[in-house]
């Protein structure tokens, strides 16, 4: 059932198993699952089925750091950003959960991870994960195939958009309600144990009511659960020592940019055009892809990250003198090799051999990298002084690209250039502008992923929700989303964000 909370005929209390605060991805993929074993769930949408600027200007925020799309890297509406993502899925990999070097290791098995992807998959529409076999058997005889180490999973044709999906279903749903128009705000009746009794909500008008549950989950996106988190917790939620100051920090996205080139001689021009090429999948359909093999990834303290190849003119393509933005435009900067000191070329091409400089690398495509962003409590999300239309604290966001991420493109090209002179698929080049690259924001993009700021942890002391995503110091409060996530990898995160989500449904079914 779909309740509208702007009318004033709709009950201003409510009562379910389990209330949850969002109608994203993670909030629909628990309900359904829960709803399938007879639980009551209800779902509190701040927005409206279908997009509303009113609603959607209560995501403005201020930046700290970069200029980063902090309103419209999210949507305010029934299905969340679903309504705009592009559909692209894939599992991260054991070695993205183990941890390392700047990195955190997740407080749960990868089993537990991977055991929920292919029913992720089917509920988010796309192709199924190969077997194994099936795998060993893609692409039989390209040469440099062995460098095609990871597959996309996309849909069959357009992205599904939850909210369209489920809106009828819902309508006729009887254990789950949707309850639109319905802003969280706080939490009510907390007692000394750390039981929460229920979510205040409100409207834009100023209309106000309480759901109760026996179990409570803030899937409000890595953005919106550290804000409201923090809200609640000033407001008196009782937190375990130590878990509090974790908040809104390490706040991590998916970076991209082109970093180099690939001159592709015989046989790379085969991979970079199978590399681009979608094939038939179970459910939908797989792209391969070339990704930073683990062992190289940890042995140069690198985060993950994958390759696309961009021919000229591709809009994501680096074209000379016609895409740079100021102030690259003014500065010119020749395309030879740099590294971390000023040195020649000729002393580059001497100490690596498998690069070389722009100008030899005619013709050539862009080697467009997409990178994880490893943790790091300089960007974060925290409360402004400002309060928005429903009288909470405006996020404010500090997030930009720090110092590893250039080591990760650097060593991510490095790699690639000498697998593709042993493999005998050309040379690549690195782009001069890397070893600034921290002084030029505008050259790098955004995937609008927002991972970590309310992060998983087996202690209180080293984040904000235990491996049952209970948030430390409360007995029935969980967090679902790529919040949890202590790191990211680089893989897309909405598959594993309803893997998530499904391994939650578990754990809060045995305790109903």
């Amino acid at each position: 059932m779909i309740l509208d909370f702007a009318d004033p005929a709709t009950p201003d209390r409510f009562a379910a198993d389990v209330v949850i605060a969002g109608s994203g991805p993670a909030a629909i993929s628990l309900a359904k699952s829960l709803a399938a074993a007879g639980r009551r769930v209800l779902m509190l949408e701040a927005g409206n089925i279908h997009f509303e600027e009113e609603s959607q200007a209560l995501y403005k925020g201020r930046n700290l750091g970069w200029d980063y799309p902090i309103q419209w890297s999210r949507l305010r509406q029934f299905g969340g950003t679903t309504g705009h993502w592009a559909g692209q899925c894939g599992w991260m990999r054991p070695s993205d959960l183990a941890g390392g070097p700047g990195r955190p290791a997740w407080p749960i098995p990868y089993s537990e991870l991977a055991r929920h992807y292919q029913e992720a998959a089917a509920f988010l529409d796309v192709a199924r994960m190969p077997s194994a076999p099936a795998l060993a058997a893609f692409r039989p005889g390209l040469p440099g195939r062995q460098l095609l180490n990871h597959v996309w999973q996309l849909p069959a044709t357009s992205p599904v958009r939850l909210g369209e999906r489920e809106e009828p279903i819902l309508r006729r749903h009887r254990t789950i309600h949707l309850l639109v128009h319905a802003a969280v705000t706080g939490v009510t009746d907390v007692s000394g144990d750390g039981t929460v009794g229920g979510f205040r909500f409100r409207t834009l008008a100023g209309r106000t009511g309480e759901a109760r549950g026996r179990i409570l989950v803030l899937a409000c996106g890595g953005i919106e659960n550290a804000r409201l988190l923090r809200v609640m917790q000033y407001a008196g939620l009782p937190l375990a020592a130590g878990s509090a100051e974790h908040i809104g920090l390490y706040l991590q996205e998916h970076l991209s940019a082109t970093f180099g080139l690939l001159s592709a001689s015989g046989d790379g021009e085969k991979l970079t055009e199978v590399a681009m090429e979608l094939v038939p999948g179970v459910g939908g359909t797989l792209l391969p892809a070339i990704s930073m093999p683990p062992e190289v990834q940890a042995r140069s303290g690198a985060g993950g990250c994958y390759f696309r190849f961009m021919p000229r003119g591709h809009k994501d393509s680096f074209v000379p003198g016609r895409t740079l933005r100021p102030p690259l435009t003014r500065h010119r900067i020749p395309y030879y090799l740099r590294q971390f000191d000023e040195i020649s070329f000729e002393k580059m091409a001497r100490r690596f051999p498998h690069f070389l400089s722009y100008n030899q690398l005619k013709p050539a495509v862009g080697l467009f990298v997409e990178m994880e962003q490893l943790p790091d409590s300089r960007n974060r999300v925290r409360l402004g002084r400002e309060r928005d239309a429903i009288g909470l604290p405006v996020v404010e966001v500090d997030m930009q690209a720090r110092d590893s991420e250039i080591v990760t493109a650097k060593a991510a090209i490095e790699h690639l250039g000498r697998a593709a002179i042993s493999n005998g698929l050309g040379r690549v080049g690195m782009m001069d502008w890397v070893a600034d690259a921290l002084q030029y924001p505008q050259l790098w993009g955004w995937s609008w992923h927002h991972n970590g700021t309310t992060r998983m942890a087996h202690r209180a002391v080293d984040g904000v929700v235990d491996p049952d995503h209970l948030v430390f110091g409360t007995r029935n409060l969980h967090m679902a989303g790529a919040s949890v996530f202590p790191t990211s990898g680089f893989a897309n995160p909405t598959l594993t964000i309803v893997a998530m989500s499904l391994r939650l449904a578990e754990i809060l079914k045995a305790r109903l």
